[in-house]
């Protein structure tokens, strides 16, 4: 007669329950009283007032609670993934669970779920709670049934991906404080080491522009933590996050495959697999390198001196700090060979960007290569509210083409604002930025500090006096037949007034299209400064525009006055 046993083992799941139930227990009630009990309370104090803010302002679960939804997404999981490896790190139970008659693979199954469920069953009881509410009490104004589902389906994804990726750290480690601790740093990592490489590029390059770092500011979107933060923000419409499902996967596959090769007396150890060693040696000593230039080179007005004193005591913190968690002791100071060909290698590194290897301070592309510029002056004020995803060409024209790239030649040659630390900020220190759109595809953006914009003033005023540029700063004013606009609002220092008549609306745009093209520079520029009055006009489709009045643009004062628009405003 042949003995079955069950693959499920009670015992286990007991045992597990005993020590990680209390975070299930703990995240079930917290959930309890966030939602369903806040719920009941306002539903208790209802009044029009109440009802008409969440209808205004409640788009999602998230809406109730949310920040501390979000501290809950951000520590819960973690911590279930953390106990759910204690049995890998403390040294008696890894000794007595490896020694009973189970495979590891059922072992590694039974310890993940045991985790998970604490994670998991506290949310489906909670969203079960929701739509109970739903169908026993009017509260429509607050959530749906869709709402519940879309809740749900959100904070599962962020427990489940949180919580593998827990669990595979901790299948690197041997203590649970590292593995809490390099958990946040990973997650963190692809929006900290961004920023550091921005930061320090900022520093030793001149005319390094933070648009330039677009590739490297991608990396912020795929920190987890960032779509989290937008998700309890009321911003989950949008949020693509489908990937964060077969990254969870992957995880598990990985803390599967790396739980067959680690070895049991790896409990206690700081790293359990001696090849990832370097690896967290020299990635902990870089990043406190950027961290040490970035931290001197800011306070320090970016003297490159302070800074390659903060980029050297960064390193040696790092990789003395490092040495000292993976060899549990801090006499570690005899193991510095590793830490000269570090040295060696990044002084190779920084030297070729302070000495300009790649050419990149002094590249300018040809006029030929050039589609079209992207010019802000920085002291006009035309484009300074763009997103850069929104920014396009607003000089074509080839005499313009090339006025831009004299100016650009001119900055670099006489190194116009290179040492940022010697500058003295007044009102005509402006930030100018370049950008080429090339006709291969490529973009070269180059941002620079100008001390006094007037020296420069030859360049750049016969830029902003032109029609062409003009016309391109406010294309949204000058497309031909545009005539969508379904209310403009008259702002000024004394109140505003929303104007819906669509003759109003034509006659005062095209007084404004003549106006701006005829007013002068210093009349544009004045009413940037001084900011008396603006006109703020929406599209069909709720896109927002802005310009600022001066009352140099008579054809546009003169309509106001007719239509008793222009009392808003308070010009000389």
């Amino acid at each position: 007669m042949l003995l079955k046993t069950s693959y499920f083992k009670k015992e286990i799941w007991k045992q597990g329950f005993r020590s990680t139930g209390w975070i299930g227990l703990a995240y079930f009630f917290i959930l309890l009283f966030l939602l369903p009990l806040e719920i009941l309370m306002e539903k208790s104090k209802e009044d029009n007032e109440m009802i008409s803010y969440y209808q205004n302002n409640a788009q999602d679960l998230f809406f109730i609670n949310g920040e501390i939804q979000l501290v809950l997404l951000f520590t819960v999981p973690i911590i279930a993934g953390i106990f759910a490896c204690r049995y890998l790190q403390v040294k008696g139970s890894a000794d007595f669970m490896h020694s009973l008659p189970v495979k590891r693979s059922s072992l590694f199954i039974h310890q993940y779920l045991i985790g998970i469920t604490m994670v998991l069953l506290p949310i489906v009881l909670v969203a079960c709670l929701m739509w109970i509410l739903h169908g026993m009490i009017d509260v429509n104004y607050m959530y749906q049934p869709m709402d519940v589902a879309s809740w749900l389906y959100y904070t599962a994804m962020c427990n489940i991906f949180f919580y593998s990726f827990s669990y595979l750290i901790g299948m690197l480690t041997g203590i649970s404080v590292v593995q809490g601790g390099l958990t946040y740093i990973f997650l963190l990592f692809p929006y900290g080491i961004s920023m550091l490489i921005m930061y320090n590029l900022d520093m030793v390059l001149f005319g390094f522009s933070e648009q330039n770092g677009s590739l490297l500011g991608l990396f912020v979107l795929f920190s987890p933590f960032y779509w989290v933060v937008q998700l309890t923000m009321n911003h989950a419409e949008g949020i693509v996050t489908w990937y964060y499902w077969p990254l969870s996967v992957l995880c598990i596959g990985l803390s599967f495959i790396l739980y067959r090769y680690r070895q049991t007396e790896s409990a206690s150890q700081t790293l359990a697999f001696s090849i990832i060693k370097p690896i967290f040696k020299f990635g902990v000593t870089i990043c406190f390198m950027l961290l040490g230039g970035v931290y001197f080179g800011m306070n320090q007005q970016q003297i490159i001196g302070w800074s390659l004193f903060g980029y050297v005591i960064g390193a040696l913190l790092g990789y003395f700090l490092a040495e000292m968690l993976i060899q549990k002791s801090w006499r570690v100071f005899n193991k510095w060979k590793g830490l000269a060909i570090y040295t060696g290698i990044s002084m190779i590194v920084l030297l070729s960007l302070v000495f300009d290897w790649y050419g990149y301070e002094t590249k300018i592309p040809e006029a030929a290569d050039i589609e079209g510029i992207y010019f802000s002056s920085g002291y006009d004020g035309y484009t300074f509210f763009e997103d850069d995803s929104e920014k396009q060409p607003n000089i074509t024209d080839e005499a313009l083409k090339q006025q831009v790239i004299s100016l650009h030649q001119k900055i670099i040659s006489e190194q116009i604002g290179a040492n940022e630390q010697n500058i003295q900020f007044t009102s005509n220190t402006v930030t100018t930025q370049i950008t080429y759109y090339l006709t291969n595809g490529n973009k070269i953006t180059r941002e620079y500090i100008i001390p006094d914009r007037t020296e420069l003033d030859q360049f750049i005023v016969p830029i902003l006096k032109s029609d062409a540029y003009k016309q391109a700063n406010f294309s949204w004013l000058y497309e031909e037949k545009r005539t969508d606009f379904k209310e403009i609002s008259v702002n000024g220092v004394d109140g505003r007034q929303v104007v819906k008549d669509q003759e109003t609306i034509r006659k005062i745009v095209e007084a404004l299209r003549k106006d701006y093209l005829n007013a002068s520079y210093e009349d544009v520029l004045e009413s940037y400064r001084y900011d008396s009055g603006t006109i703020q006009f929406v599209d069909g489709t709720d896109n927002y525009y802005h310009m600022p009045i001066h009352e140099a643009y008579d054809q546009t004062m003169q309509v106001l006055k007719e239509e008793k628009l222009a009392r808003w405003f308070d010009l000389k």
